[in-house]
């Protein structure tokens, strides 16, 4: 008996049945569509593309529209530009915002909170 038409069968049905590099089940995701980004090598203006977010982490930049399900939040970037490590550049970290001097030593609570906090805020 000839095998070699069942493994031509094996071989093609695998081969069908490859996942999709853009199918995404998100637990906390966020999809930002139609975003330009400017590089920061560069300077130059992308096409308009599809940014997948899970959690703190980029899982997908691209032009496809991605297949998402899950829980995730969609944000419309059309006319609108991403520049990746942007930064605020004038920043003050030494203070807490709002509190005084004194009122720093009074509520070490809150000033722990506020500079585990602090860092996220300019990224």
């Amino acid at each position: 008996m000839n095998k070699l038409p069942l493994i031509a069968i094996v071989l093609i049905t695998l081969f069908s049945f490859k996942i999709a590099e853009n199918e995404f089940n998100l637990s906390e995701g966020i999809l930002i569509k139609n975003a330009r980004v400017i590089s920061p090598k560069d300077q130059s203006l992308s096409k308009e593309v599809n940014i997948v977010i899970e959690k703190d982490k980029i899982i997908y930049i691209g032009s496809n529209p991605p297949d998402i399900s899950g829980e995730f939040n969609i944000i419309d970037a059309r006319g609108k530009y991403i520049i990746p490590g942007l930064i605020d550049s004038h920043v003050h970290v030494t203070s807490t915002d709002g509190l005084l001097d004194e009122e720093e030593l009074e509520n070490p609570d809150i000033v722990k909170s506020y500079r585990t906090q602090l860092p996220k805020s300019y990224l």
